[in-house]
């Protein structure tokens, strides 16, 4: 009589296991790759709708529409449709509450206030988000959607930079400032030559008072 040997019970075991562990590896990567696609589109889809709210608002607020009939006291435009007053209601409460004459005059203020600052003042802001830079806590301040279409008009830096175009030391990043509060000329070796003396005469004499750092 023919005897079949019989396996450990232990091989039994690494035998079987085998194929279901590839099977939960490949399962346990599908269900990565399906949540990573599935983030995307969400944040996709929520970009979409951002730039349809603020293309939405913006044909809204054009002069050419004749359905605005008001403003509310907090000098939000209203308007007789009432799908159409609801849609600039939560595209302004979406972008932080500024319409685009108060971004205009935040952005006034904000010139104002720089232009007051002595150059041991502005020296002493650079230091500080230099300091911030070195220390690991920027703050990388940033404007609103508003503040930034406020921009498009005018700048207001306080500042005007002759730096280095070398990729490590990105002005902005570096003394950790935002849009608008530098004005920067970037060239190999800090050089000053004809295109860059231009720039730096061009930003003193068309963008206010600025005080030149080198």
């Amino acid at each position: 009589q023919e005897v079949v040997h019989d396996p450990s019970p232990r091989s039994r075991l690494l035998t079987m296991d085998r194929p279901e562990v590839l099977l939960g590896c490949a399962a346990v990567v599908l269900s990565a790759v399906a949540l990573v696609n599935v983030t995307k589109s969400r944040q996709n889809r929520r970009e979409e709708l951002l730039l349809s709210l603020l293309q939405r608002n913006e044909r809204d607020e054009s002069p050419k529409d004749d359905r605005c009939v008001g403003e509310s006291p907090t000098g939000m435009k209203r308007v007789s449709s009432s799908a159409g007053f609801h849609r600039v209601a939560s595209t302004e409460a979406l972008l932080g509450g500024f319409t685009m004459e108060q971004a205009r005059e935040h952005a006034l203020q904000g010139a104002s206030a720089a232009n007051s600052k002595t150059p041991a003042e502005v020296l002493l802001d650079l230091q500080r988000g230099n300091t911030r830079f070195w220390m690991g806590s920027a703050q990388r301040p940033e404007k609103s959607a508003f503040e930034r279409r406020a921009l498009i008009m005018k700048q207001y830096p306080s500042v005007a930079i002759l730096g280095c175009s070398d990729s490590r030391v990105p002005v902005e990043i570096v003394f950790d400032q935002g849009l608008g509060d530098l004005f920067v000329i970037r060239v190999a070796g800090n050089g000053l030559d004809v295109s860059t003396s231009a720039s730096l005469q061009f930003a003193i004499h068309h963008l206010g008072d600025l005080f030149v750092v080198r």
